[in-house]
């Protein structure tokens, strides 16, 4: 009964989640990185949760309360990871200019905000490092959680400097092949008409 209690409150906060975070970073990058930010964000997030879910089922622990706590620490670091990525691609435009390559401005953002993510996803991982080492010290059971956050922080890091920007880039570049085709398509039809 607890277990599925636990499992309903848990549903309940990742849509909670998942709604709150498509508003937070698709309305906060609206301008320059557009809705899509908010969705790329969202999977990379759930990679993250899904691969330290992973690590902790291929070691043999348990998956109960303690990895909820986990999950939202991944999460977190996730979106904290995904903030910085985005906030350094929103500098690079306006510094850039418009005459830049989507591929251009994300290397640059990416070169540019990776040894920020690496300290962050350092200390993280130093933090779930001494918990884990400290609770076998102290025969306490903490490793179900210290093992999901370190494997959740590497994934996180992993996802910002490789996956987001390449899904966003993606996106955005389809976009625009979208838009120069549909430009395209209208431009015939209005040269026509003004002939006639």
């Amino acid at each position: 009964a607890e277990i599925g209690m636990l499992a309903t409150l848990f549903v309940i906060a990742a849509v909670l989640a998942v709604v709150l975070l498509l508003l937070f970073v698709g309305l906060r990058y609206k301008k320059t990185a557009g809705f899509s930010s908010g969705v790329v964000s969202l999977i990379t997030m759930m990679h993250d949760c899904l691969l330290s879910y992973g690590v902790l089922v291929l070691l043999g622990f348990r998956a109960g309360s303690a990895f909820v706590a986990a999950a939202a620490t991944v999460c977190c670091c996730s979106l904290i990871n995904s903030v910085v990525l985005y906030d350094s691609i929103r500098e690079n435009r306006r510094v850039m200019g418009a005459n830049t390559t989507i591929a251009e401005m994300l290397n640059q953002s990416v070169a540019q905000c990776a040894p920020k993510l690496l300290a962050f996803t350092i200390l993280l991982a130093l933090g779930a490092v001494c918990a884990g080492v400290v609770g076998m010290v102290l025969d306490v059971t903490v490793l179900d959680i210290a093992v999901p956050v370190l494997a959740g922080v590497l994934c996180a890091f992993y996802s910002a400097t490789c996956l987001n920007g390449a899904l966003w880039s993606l996106w955005q570049e389809r976009q625009q092949g979208k838009a120069a085709a549909a430009a395209a398509a209208k431009s015939p039809k209005s040269k026509g008409k003004s002939k006639k």
